[in-house]
C-alpha cells in the first residue's frame, strides 16, 4: 500500500468520535448504531460546575493550539483565496453560522457532548479538488472546486455547518482519544499530510495502523451522520434552506457513483453513503423541514432560456424540454417553470409522468404545460414530432432526477 492510499485511509478517520444520542422518540428512523447508543444511554452526573468549565477550558484550548499549528503547516502548503468574492463570500457565510454555533448547544449524536465555543476562523483554499475540512479549534477550510460544485449558498451553508459541527463535537481529539497510538505531538504533521496530500509526509505514517483499525470499525460514517445532524441544527435556526445539505450530498452521491476512478476528493473524507443521507431526510421530516430541491440547486430547478431564434426554452438542470413560442409564449412558460418545479420537488417517479396525444404533459394528475402548433414556428418538424420529443426529453429529465436522488428516497 502506497502512502497516498495510506494517507486517503487515514483522512476518513478524522471524522471519528464517541457514541452518543438522547431521547428514542426524538430520533424516529435512526441507523442502527443510533438505536444501540439510545438503549444504554448513559446518565452521568455531571462533576462540579467549576471542575467541569475547567475541564472544558483546557480542551478548548488544547484544540486551538493543535488547530494553529496545522494552520501553520497548511499556509506554507497552499495558496489561500482571500478576495472579497471568493474568501469574502465564505467568511460571511461561517460568521452567520458560527454566530449561531456558539449561541445552541447542539445535540452531538456522536462526540464530545459539552456546550463547546469556538473562535471560527474560514480559510478558502485555491485547488480544484471538491474538498473541505475542520480541524480542532474552529479553523475550517473550503476549496475552490467545492465552490464551483455548489449550486447556491444553501448548499455551502450545508457544507459549513457541517464542518462547524465537526469541529465543536470535537471530533478529532476523540480519534486521539480513542487511539492513543497516535502521539499528540506529531498529530499536526499527520492532519496536515492527510488533509493535503503532502509529498513530505513521511512522519504522517505514525499511527497510520491505528488509523486503518479504527476506519474498518465503521467510525466514519457514524461521526459524519453526527456532522450531518449537528449542521442541519445551526442551519435551521439560519436564513439559509436546509435542504440544501440534502442536495449537496445527492449530487456529491451521483457524481461518485458516475465517475467511480475519479480523484475523489471530499468523497474520501465525507462518503455519501444512503444511511447517512437517508437519516438526513428522516431527520428533515421530523423537524418539519419541507424538502423543496427546486429553492436550493440549479440541477433540481425548472428554469428558461432564449434561444437564437427567440423562442422560450423549458429547462430542468441542463437537459431541454421544450421550446415555446407564440405571442403568449412568456406567461406559458413561466407557468411551466412553476408547475414544473412543483412536479418534480414531490419527487416523482417516470410512472407519474404522461402525455396525452394533443400534446398536453401531465404529472402527478396535474396539467403542467401544454404544446401547442404555434410553438413549431421556425422548426421543421410536425406536431407529432415535437409532441414525441417533449415526451422523451420528460423521461430523460425524470430518469436523471431519480438517479441523482436515488440514494435518499423510499420506494413507494
Amino acid at each position: 500500500m502506497n502512502l497516498r492510499t495510506l494517507l486517503c485511509v487515514g483522512c476518513s478517520l478524522l471524522l471519528v468520535g464517541v457514541k452518543a444520542a438522547e431521547h428514542r422518540e426524538f430520533l424516529p428512523g435512526a441507523p442502527l448504531w443510533v438505536e444501540q447508543a439510545v438503549a444504554v444511554r448513559q446518565e452521568a452526573n455531571p462533576p462540579e460546575q467549576e471542575k467541569a468549565d475547567g475541564a472544558l477550558a483546557r480542551d478548548i484550548e488544547a484544540d486551538q493550539k493543535l488547530g494553529a499549528e496545522v494552520y501553520k503547516e497548511i499556509a506554507e502548503q497552499v495558496t489561500f483565496d482571500e478576495t472579497e468574492e471568493i474568501g469574502g463570500r465564505v467568511s460571511a457565510i461561517g460568521a452567520k453560522l458560527a454566530l449561531i454555533a456558539n449561541d445552541t448547544h447542539a445535540l452531538a449524536l456522536w462526540g464530545d457532548k459539552r456546550f463547546v465555543k469556538l473562535d471560527y476562523k474560514f480559510f478558502v483554499i485555491k485547488d480544484d479538488e471538491v474538498n473541505a475540512f475542520s480541524v480542532p479549534g474552529g479553523y475550517i477550510y473550503i476549496y475552490t472546486g467545492l465552490l464551483d460544485f455548489c449550486e447556491s449558498d444553501d448548499e455551502l451553508a450545508g457544507v459549513i455547518g457541517h464542518e462547524i459541527a465537526h469541529a465543536s463535537f470535537r471530533h478529532v481529539a476523540e480519534m486521539q482519544k480513542r487511539r492513543s497510538t497516535i502521539d499528540l505531538a506529531t498529530l499536526p504533521l499527520l492532519l496536515v499530510a492527510i488533509l493535503t496530500n503532502s509529498p513530505d509526509a513521511g512522519n504522517a505514517m505514525i499511527g497510520m495502523q491505528a488509523l486503518s483499525l479504527a476506519l474498518s470499525s465503521g467510525w466514519s460514517v457514524e461521526a459524519e451522520t453526527s456532522a450531518d445532524y449537528g449542521g442541519l441544527q445551526y442551519i435551521r435556526k439560519s436564513d439559509y434552506n436546509p435542504t440544501g445539505l440534502l442536495t449537496f450530498m445527492e449530487r456529491l452521491g451521483a457524481r461518485d457513483r458516475l465517475s467511480p476512478v475519479q480523484n475523489l476528493g471530499i468523497l474520501r473524507t465525507h462518503p455519501p453513503s444512503s444511511e447517512r443521507i437517508q437519516f438526513l431526510r428522516t431527520e428533515m421530516n421530523n423537524l418539519d423541514i419541507p424538502i423543496q430541491r427546486s429553492k436550493v440547486t440549479k440541477s433540481f430547478r425548472a428554469s428558461i432560456e432564449s434561444t437564437d431564434v427567440g423562442s422560450l426554452r423549458l429547462m430542468f438542470g441542463e437537459i431541454p424540454i421544450h421550446d415555446f413560442n407564440g405571442s403568449d409564449a412568456i406567461p406559458r412558460a413561466d407557468a411551466a417553470v412553476e408547475a414544473l418545479n412543483q412536479f418534480f420537488d414531490k419527487e416523482p417517479y417516470l410512472m407519474d409522468f404522461e402525455m396525452t396525444s394533443t400534446g398536453v404533459v401531465r404529472g402527478l394528475n396535474r396539467r403542467l404545460f401544454e404544446v401547442r402548433m404555434e410553438d413549431l414556428e421556425g422548426q421543421n418538424r410536425t406536431l407529432n414530432e415535437t409532441i414525441e420529443e417533449v415526451r422523451n426529453n420528460m423521461k430523460r429529465a425524470l430518469f436523471d432526477f431519480n438517479f441523482k436522488i436515488g440514494q435518499s428516497r423510499t420506494p413507494r
